[in-house]
């Protein structure tokens, strides 16, 4: 039984490090569900894509997918396809888990990583840009109340 026990741990801590994510990453509760719409460039974010480490950004018609690779508190490494290669960026929410309809946070730009990076070579305190402001938008629902 104990051998049975230490393949498995075995077996599951490498699938794991090959992956390079320590566990499973989702956005916090108050985003799912929910679109939020940039107050700088209008750009429209969906988490409403039924996988709660999926959003979907849109504007001009260009629809992107991001996901959420590592998490640790705070702070998240978003990762995303571009030409082939799996690019990373880290994201620090400021406004952490509050209830507000506001999301602030700070981005690092999009960088590749011949290996799966950790969250500490992604989100090493540097980088970070100008600050990115989305407000949920409000949906009324057919019975006329507003979400």
């Amino acid at each position: 039984m104990k051998i049975g026990v230490v393949i498995l741990f075995i077996f599951v801590g490498s699938i794991l490090l090959n992956t390079g994510n320590t566990y499973p990453c989702f956005f916090s509760c108050r985003r799912q569900n929910r679109t939020f719409t940039s107050l700088s460039d209008g750009m429209t974010t969906s988490f409403s894509t039924g996988d709660p480490s999926v959003f979907t950004s849109t504007k001009e018609n260009i629809t992107l997918s991001f996901e959420c690779y590592e998490r640790s508190g705070p702070f998240m490494i978003i990762r995303r396809l571009m030409d082939g290669k799996y690019m990373y960026r880290c994201e620090k929410d400021t406004a952490f888990e509050t209830s507000n309809d506001v999301v602030v946070w700070y981005a690092t730009e999009w960088e590749y990583f011949p290996e799966p990076p950790s969250i500490c070579e992604v989100c090493n305190g540097t980088g970070f840009g100008k600050v990115h402001v989305v407000k949920a938008c409000k949906v009324v629902i057919p019975d006329g109340t507003f979400i």
